[in-house]
Formats: C-alpha cells, structure tokens, sequence
C-alpha cells in the first residue's frame, strides 16, 4: 500500500504534466486559431504569429499563476471560536 508521502509525490508530478501541458496547449490553440483566421483573411502569416505570442503570454501567466499557487504553504483554518457567553 502506498504511503502518503509517494501520494504526494505523484500529485506533484500530476500537477507539473498538468501544468506544463497546459502552456503548449496555450500557444498551439492560440496559433492555431490565428492560422484559421490567416487562411480565412488572406493574411498569413500575421495572425498566426500574433496567435502563437499571445498563446505563449498566456501560457507563461498562467504557469506562473500556477507555480506561486504551488508555492504557497498550507493554510490552516481558525480555530473555532468557544465563547459559550449568551
């Protein structure tokens, strides 16, 4: 049976695929997106590359947004208030 420790190790690793494949899916969506508006406009290859920039922004920021929020530790609740004073 494994123990918690190799669980966290695995949700980790999860959590880097996730992450790191949420970045490439960013910039190959966007550039995608701006290569069909390229071949609908006539324009390639402006909107491709403006695609693929700002796929690569936005992948950066949210794997930033990712790794600060990995980062953080742990917060623990406030403990209950026990004023029992009507």
């Amino acid at each position: 049976m494994p123990d918690h420790n190799s669980r966290s190790t695995i949700s980790q690793g999860a959590r880097a695929w996730a992450t790191s494949l949420d970045f490439v899916f960013s910039i190959v969506a966007l550039g995608f997106v701006g290569w069909l508006i390229d071949r609908w406009r006539g324009t390639a290859p402006w909107f491709m590359l403006a695609g693929l920039i700002l796929g690569l922004v936005v992948g950066f920021y949210r794997f930033v947004k990712e790794a600060l929020r990995g980062a953080k530790p742990p917060t623990r609740p406030a403990p209950p208030d026990d004023d029992s004073t009507p």
